[in-house]
């Protein structure tokens, strides 16, 4: 990404409500919008959160399998070219599946910035990474900024 230039991500976050139709037509505004970015969240339930927790039953069911997930990654690639596809990530186990994807960039929660299972092997793919630093403090985003750039970050 050049510097002299303003990158516009289109943060989609959940608003797919677990439909695919939904998922490429969101894709679909964001590139006649002329995003640069379309950010999905990706994620395996049972490693993000307890069974126990209220939330667990609404994200089972938009939740999207990695076969979808692949399916998915591949119409955006081929409806809209030049449109890149970051993922926020929410856990360590998904990460290789993820990055087998072929997208463009990571975005990491503010939750992740001391987790150093996620630090470490997104750094690995050599990919763009946006951190998200909402009530971190000063001392959790030099410890991600650090990490990423000691295992070799991309640009």
């Amino acid at each position: 990404m050049a510097l002299n230039y303003t990158n516009i991500v289109a943060e989609m976050a959940c608003s797919h409500e677990g439909s695919s139709d939904l998922l490429h037509k969101i894709s679909e505004a964001a590139y006649i919008a002329e995003a640069d970015i379309i950010q999905l969240q990706i994620w395996s339930l049972p490693y993000m959160m307890s069974p126990n927790r209220k939330e667990y039953s609404l994200l089972q069911k938009i939740e999207f399998s990695n076969d979808q997930w692949t399916q998915i990654v591949k119409t955006i690639r081929k409806n809209f070219e030049g449109l890149k596809i970051f993922v926020c990530v929410y856990e360590h186990n998904s990460l290789d599946f993820i990055n087998g994807l072929g997208i463009d960039g990571y975005k990491l929660n503010s939750s992740d910035l001391t987790n150093f299972l996620v630090l470490d092997k997104v750094a690995s793919f050599n990919l763009p990474v946006h951190l998200s630093v909402g009530a971190s403090s000063v001392a959790e985003i030099q410890f991600a900024v650090n990490r990423l750039r000691e295992n070799n970050a991309g640009p």
